[in-house]
């Protein structure tokens, strides 16, 4: 199947999340584990690490086979088990981003409450974190499989979304259709709604035990971190209930799934914007490349002259060792 200009411009913004999503993350990773770039308490590194994974396995799961597809022609070629796995599976990452960012604002508001906790954490404290996560994440498919296998729901391949996806049919009972809505409304609309109540309450904590001058600036980068996380789930969200009764898979469904990868790669920035360690650091890191990279151009320059130079002195010796060689000869030959 021939690609349309709109199929190349989604190809182009997958290519652009996977880049910066993949680069972005596995820096903070690399940042975080290695060098301690970001100064928080144990658990906030803790959370911020999981949501790293978390998008970088969201990124490798759905954009991967979204390329795949584009690049065959809009045909899915990974076989049936996979398109029902990745149908069911999808929103996985999704929600456990949703669930780890909600946990770390949960976090930033108990530090700002309570100022005396102590800021450790055991380890079995944060495995347990990540295992819950896991669970809860990895089990929510598990009853729609089961539906979609009964006739409620039909797994097939989007020509526009260019992945397999699960959606209701004219057979779809009731009783689905409510547990479904409900469902969506849970894992879409509660975290998103919690996000937006902790970081209200963080502001609020902020300003009521600041006694100086508020920092506006402050302020601002959390309603911007909330603004983010509540743009790239809602419209998603609002395309759900209000195409329930008959999805179809156009356009719309397109962009509305493409805005969830915003999450995927916005979390770096919002670390360089929200902590002034991990700021100085990426500042210090590519301040350093670049020193690198500019002096290993000098040295490269130099090595060049100098060698053009050693070359054009050794012809000067060889023409005049030449032109000696046959001054003697001549003598030789006069005497």
């Amino acid at each position: 199947m021939t690609l349309t200009t709109a199929d190349y411009f989604y190809m182009i913004w997958c290519y652009i999340a996977l880049l910066l999503g993949l680069s972005g993350n596995t820096y903070v990773l690399h940042s975080t584990i290695k060098h301690k770039a970001i100064k928080l308490d144990t658990m906030s590194v803790w959370l911020i690490q999981n949501i790293s994974v978390t998008d970088i396995l969201h990124l490798l799961f759905l954009l991967l086979p979204i390329l795949l597809s584009l690049h065959s022609g809009k045909v899915w070629i990974l076989g049936q088990v996979a398109c029902e796995v990745v149908s069911q599976y999808r929103y996985c990452a999704v929600l456990s981003n949703m669930i780890l960012i909600n946990l770390l604002s949960l976090n930033k508001v108990l530090r700002c409450y309570f100022p005396l906790r102590n800021l450790y954490s055991t380890r079995k404290q944060r495995i347990a974190v990540t295992m819950a996560t896991v669970v809860l994440c990895a089990t929510q498919p598990l009853w729609r499989w089961g539906w979609g296998r009964s006739g409620d729901l039909a797994v097939s391949f989007s020509e526009y979304l260019c992945y397999c996806w699960d959606h209701e049919t004219d057979t779809t009972s009731y009783l689905f259709n409510r547990l479904d809505l409900y469902c969506a409304i849970l894992l879409q609309i509660g975290p998103c709604s919690a996000l937006f109540i902790m970081n209200a309450a963080l502001v609020y904590i902020a300003l009521k035990r600041s006694h100086t001058t508020v920092n506006w600036a402050n302020v601002s980068i959390v309603v911007f971190v909330t603004g983010v996380f509540i743009a790239s789930i809602l419209p998603h969200f609002v395309y759900f209930i209000k195409n329930r009764q008959n999805w179809t898979d156009s356009v719309d469904l397109r962009w509305t799934v493409a805005t969830t990868l915003v999450s995927t790669f916005s979390n770096p920035v919002i670390y360089f914007l929200t902590n002034p360690g991990f700021r100085s650091f990426t500042i210090g890191w590519v301040t350093r490349s670049t020193s690198r990279f500019k002096s290993k151009n000098v040295r490269s320059v130099q090595v060049a002259s100098l060698d053009n130079k050693s070359g054009g002195s050794s012809k000067n010796n060889g023409v005049t060792r030449a032109s000696t060689k046959e001054s003697v000869i001549v003598n030789h030959s006069k005497m």
